[in-house]
């Protein structure tokens, strides 16, 4: 017979999963192990090789994958039937009783347990640049009504009347005399003329602010329903963190 490193021989014990021992080897065959077990009343149990879960040459002790009161519950009353061969098996390693006993309850946690991720959506904000509104400055044209004072000159004729006492000549007396004395005067003409009386910047500037969102998130709870007398018990510390 061919194994993985170990030769498994006649007359080893053998042991269940719970690390307690259903008897020893008496046969050893090609798809099968025949055990005897019992002290008084001896029964002989055909182990198939698939059932084998470890080899531990140093204590010449092979161990199955179920425990020893469930070995006369398996049906393993004969050599088990078709083409079964024997399969690879890991090879535990040498030491103290308690220590690989150790290993095999370790064995039997690990296949024990079994872990179920539980997942949560969180909000995760993202800000994009967006226009919101316009701002336009144009120009109209407003008309108002202004006065302004300005000096201006004008003529006026002063005439003066001077008692005099003189003889006159004949032929000035009674003549066609006549005095002619333009009179000016300044006259105000209203122009107008364009001037800049201020300047409007349009400019932007970044204000902070802060805005609050809110969302719709889904977790994920485990749901745990137990039967018959199974019995349950939830670490409240653990389930703590999911919430």
């Amino acid at each position: 017979m061919q194994t993985r490193g170990t030769d498994i021989r006649q007359g080893w014990d053998v042991y269940g999963n719970d690390d307690e021992k259903i008897g020893s080897i008496r046969e050893v065959g090609t798809n099968y192990l025949l055990i005897e077990k019992g002290l008084i009343f001896v029964s002989d149990v055909y182990v198939p090789t698939r059932a084998v879960e470890s080899v531990d040459a140093s204590r010449q002790c092979v161990y199955v994958n179920v425990a020893k009161s469930e070995v006369d519950s398996q049906g393993w009353t004969s050599p088990p039937q078709g083409d079964d061969t024997w399969e690879g098996w890991s090879t535990r390693s040498a030491g103290t009783g308690s220590a690989t006993a150790q290993s095999l309850r370790d064995d039997l946690a690990e296949r024990d347990r079994a872990t179920m991720p539980l997942h949560q959506e969180e909000l995760k904000a993202e800000k994009r640049v967006e226009d919101v509104g316009n701002v336009s400055v144009g120009k109209r044209v407003v008309e108002d009504e202004q006065s302004i004072t300005v000096p201006v000159m004008r003529e006026e004729v002063e005439v003066r009347r001077t008692p005099v006492e003189r003889p006159a000549g004949a032929d000035d007396a009674f003549g066609d005399d006549r005095i002619d004395m333009p009179v000016r005067a300044e006259r105000v003409e209203v122009t107008k003329t364009p001037r800049v009386v201020e300047e409007v910047e349009v400019s932007k500037v970044a204000r902070a602010d802060k805005q609050s969102v809110s969302g719709t998130v889904r977790r994920e709870e485990a749901e745990i329903e137990g039967s018959g007398d199974s019995l349950v018990r939830e670490d409240s510390d653990i389930g703590s963190t999911n919430r």
